[in-house]
């Protein structure tokens, strides 16, 4: 990443299979932004590694993290506030391929009780192979 993934003019980056863990500290791969991550929890998993998500954006906006995820989702959901008080929500999420549908259940359940009413982007690998609609 420390390469110019998060070098480019992009206002918002969202990336997911980050790899990332509390071994690498953001200041290593990025200093001039803002960075929201959630690293997969590789004990809870039982992984040796992979996973995680992240969201890095301009200091020039106002960022506040959401909490509205549980800790198995790999998800994290910020507020930015692109305008004076105009806000929109990102969320960035990853999902393992197999995952079940109680995990997608909760993670769509999250969004409509926190985010129907709002200005929202929603990004990710939802990794839906057999999706048929």
């Amino acid at each position: 990443m420390k390469c110019g993934i998060l070098n480019n003019d992009s206002d918002i980056i969202a990336l997911t299979e980050t790899w990332l863990n509390s071994n690498v500290l953001t200041a290593e791969f990025c200093d001039t932004r803002t960075v929201i991550r959630k690293d997969r929890d590789l004990g809870r998993t039982c992984k040796k590694q992979g996973g995680g998500v992240l969201l890095a954006i301009k200091t020039k906006y106002r960022v506040l993290e959401c909490k509205i995820f549980d800790d198995e989702l790999e998800a994290i959901c910020v507020k930015v506030e692109v305008a004076r008080d105009s806000f929109l929500y990102v969320v960035v999420v990853y999902f393992v391929p197999g995952t079940g549908p109680e995990l997608y259940g909760r993670f769509y359940h999250n969004i409509e009780i926190n985010l129907m009413d709002r200005d929202t982007i929603i990004l990710g690998d939802f990794n839906l192979r057999n999706f048929v609609s």
